[in-house]
């Protein structure tokens, strides 16, 4: 499987997931809007009868002061749903049981198409350790016919994943940087979906 088939793998996961969250959610963006909506007519109501007293620029100032504010809040909490989303899909790959979350980072590692290196572990050090390097060779060695020597480092990061170090190249395959490349390659769909 190759990285963008992993990655289109995580996509699925993470639009499945979307779509609970969605619907989880919708019901409170639906909440949102109706507030939005009282809130607007009362903002204009009470800006229409400042109207009368004022002269009708400041009237028109007020009006559009209040729709910015009001699109700021509704702005400001979409960006907390979407921020909830990925923590949510964060979430999950982290939950994996240790076998899953092993084959899981196998799989990308064997998609790197590399045979040799230093894999340097931080914080899975107890997951990703030598089950992991057995079951990443063994992916490498039925696509390329090689056999893999990667050595196994730990380090003191508080770092989720690893880092493939080849010499003068390393491949970055944290938890952050996986999440990073899920949010680029989703995130116009994720919104799509949850706000239409």
């Amino acid at each position: 499987m190759s990285v963008k088939g992993i990655i289109e793998r995580i996509q699925r996961d993470a639009t499945a997931e979307a779509e609970q969250i969605k619907q989880k959610y919708i019901g409170e963006v639906k909440k949102l809007e109706e507030d939005f909506e009282n809130k607007k007519k009362r903002m204009l109501s009470d800006a229409d009868e400042k109207s009368k007293i004022y002269r009708k620029r400041a009237y028109r100032r007020a009006i559009d002061h209040q729709k910015s504010v009001l699109a700021q809040n509704m702005l400001t909490h979409k960006q907390k749903l979407l921020e909830q989303f990925y923590d949510k899909v964060r979430e999950k790959i982290e939950n994996f049981d240790n076998e899953k979350y092993r084959k899981f980072f196998a799989d990308i590692l064997a998609e790197l198409d590399e045979t040799t290196g230093k894999i340097i572990v931080a914080k899975d050090a107890d997951i990703l350790n030598n089950e992991f390097i057995a079951i990443a060779n063994g992916k490498i060695k039925q696509k390329t016919g090689i056999e893999p020597k990667f050595d196994l480092e730990k380090s003191d990061d508080n770092l989720r994943g690893f880092i493939l170090d080849i010499g003068k190249i390393r491949y970055d395959v944290t938890m952050d940087a996986i999440l990073s490349q899920i949010r680029d390659n989703s995130e116009e769909n994720v919104i799509k979906e949850l706000f239409g």
